[in-house]
């Protein structure tokens, strides 16, 4: 989990990221029906973190958006693309290997980005 950083007497603030992972190129039959089914996937997975999927059926594009704690930005990565696959393996949906995103990456059908959430300040 997250290391906690001491903010001057006003307590322990949590690092949050947001990451967005937006893959191209998907085949759009069943897709509308599958988003439901991913949906409840991503909801139905354990640990704190806020998930949402989105996709433009006419251009085939999918975009997970999750909100989780990490270390550092890639972990946050690394934490957000597992908690993204094993959604799909809750929804019925498979990914040909661990390194299935990067292989996306590369043929450039994907494309990730991790940034800094908003602090939150636990009292």
């Amino acid at each position: 989990m997250a290391q906690e950083v001491w903010v001057l007497e006003g307590g322990a603030v949590s690092r949050w990221f947001y990451v967005e992972l937006r893959c191209q190129d998907i085949p759009s039959e069943d897709l509308d029906a599958q988003l439901d089914v991913i949906m409840e996937a991503l909801i139905a997975e354990p640990g704190d973190v806020d998930a949402d999927v989105g996709a433009d059926l006419v251009a085939g594009t999918v975009d997970f958006c999750v909100s989780l704690q990490a270390d550092d930005p890639g972990a946050a990565l690394s934490r957000a693309l597992a908690f993204v696959r094993s959604a799909l393996h809750g929804a019925g949906i498979r990914t040909p290997e661990r390194e299935w995103i990067a292989e996306l990456v590369d043929r450039g059908d994907a494309v990730a980005t991790v940034r800094p959430s908003e602090l939150l300040v636990n009292s």
